[in-house]
């Protein structure tokens, strides 16, 4: 079992013959941000990838350019309503997934969850729906959370359900505005709700790229703090290597 944190909102989970990776963004760019950390490609690794989970349709989520590094036999998951975000550009094969759904991966399994959050991509662009993923392999169970507000029931019910080992959450925020709604989880309000996840290991992501979220000191800081002041600091697990780090 690995874990690789690309950068941004990119994870790479390898189980077996699985790889599966979340929300690829390898781009120096997108209409409103530019990326301050650059991006270390790792062409190798990337041909290795043969499933593709994507959460959202933001720009920070979904940039078409990325998929141009995947082989054409690559399997991409997207939400219920999404294939036309893929369609344009490739001929991957797609599965549309809605909320509650699952599909089995070789010996592991992914399901969909419907995220607290609303999906769109520019100003004239209607919302669609954003999923969370859960994914179960022989050895471990990991949630990994795409953009989403807090609610503590919500993540309560997905630790009961699943028996979560590894909760994978973002922590940081491309603007202040994202703060104030509380549309997006930060470094207090993640480690709430790895607390209710009742997860063993905490691997944050979203942080080192981009807007707020590229106070990478910044955020790690408050996050161990938060962790150390509930008593978990013992289960922080952080991938400083962003193309080598691993779990």
């Amino acid at each position: 079992m690995t874990l690789k944190f690309l950068g941004h909102t990119s994870i790479l989970i390898e189980s077996g013959d699985l790889h599966l990776l979340f929300d690829p963004v390898f781009t120096e760019k997108w209409p409103f941000q530019k990326r301050k950390q650059p991006f270390q490609l790792d062409l190798e690794l990337l041909q290795q990838v043969n499933c593709l989970a994507l959460t959202s349709p933001h720009h920070h989520r979904f940039q078409p350019d990325s998929l141009r590094y995947f082989k054409q036999s690559t399997q991409v998951i997207v939400p219920s309503g999404s294939s036309d975000l893929v369609q344009g550009y490739f001929n991957f094969h797609l599965t549309e997934l809605s909320p509650g759904a699952s599909i089995d991966l070789g010996q592991n399994k992914l399901h969909a969850i419907e995220a607290l959050h609303r999906g769109h991509r520019g100003l004239n662009y209607k919302y669609k729906l954003c999923l969370n993923y859960v994914l179960e392999t022989p050895g471990k169970t990991y949630f990994f959370c795409s953009d989403n507000r807090y609610e503590g029931h919500y993540f309560h019910e997905i630790g009961e359900k699943f028996k979560i080992d590894v909760a994978i959450l973002p922590i940081g925020q491309l603007g202040k505005n994202a703060l104030k709604s509380n549309r997006n989880l930060n470094p207090k309000l993640s480690v709430q709700a790895f607390e209710d996840l009742k997860a063993k290991t905490f691997v944050p992501y979203f942080y080192g790229s981009f807007g707020e979220s590229a106070n990478t000191d910044d955020l790690l800081i408050e996050l161990k703090a938060e962790m150390t002041e509930h008593g978990l600091e013992s289960h922080l697990q952080i991938l400083d290597d962003l193309s080598q780090g691993s779990l």
